[in-house]
């Protein structure tokens, strides 16, 4: 991993759950942390590498904008957190309603928070 300055991460494409199956994995073995603004599924890496899928639906809202918006704001936040984490994890994470207007400085700590709950962190 390259790294610029202390603290920052870049997210590249081998870090993200691509397949269904990865997504099926995290789930069948995960643990469910829900915040006010966001769930995070977390399970331990079979492959020993750190993994983030992020799953918006259109059930979360019918503007394709507003989605990827959401895909914005959860990849930015987990690029500065990334390189805070202990143990190789696979993450997905979801947003809930509450965060249609909500920007990276209400999300972001909410992720670290689920983060340290979940023992990922310190």
């Amino acid at each position: 991993m390259q790294q610029t300055e202390p603290g920052m991460a870049t997210l590249k494409r081998r870090d993200t759950l691509r397949c269904r199956q990865e997504f099926m994995i995290v789930r069948k073995r995960c643990r469910r942390y829900v915040g006010e603004r966001v769930v995070l599924q977390i399970a331990d890496a079979p492959d020993c590498r750190l993994k983030v899928g992020i799953i918006v639906g259109r059930r979360y809202h019918k503007s394709a904008v507003v989605r990827n918006r959401a895909k914005r704001l959860f990849r930015e936040s987990f690029r500065f957190i990334k390189n805070r984490m202990e143990s190789p994890k696979w993450i997905v994470i979801l947003p809930r309603k509450r965060m249609l207007n909500s920007n990276l400085h209400d999300v972001q700590p909410e992720i670290v928070r689920l983060l340290m709950k979940a023992g990922a962190i310190s």
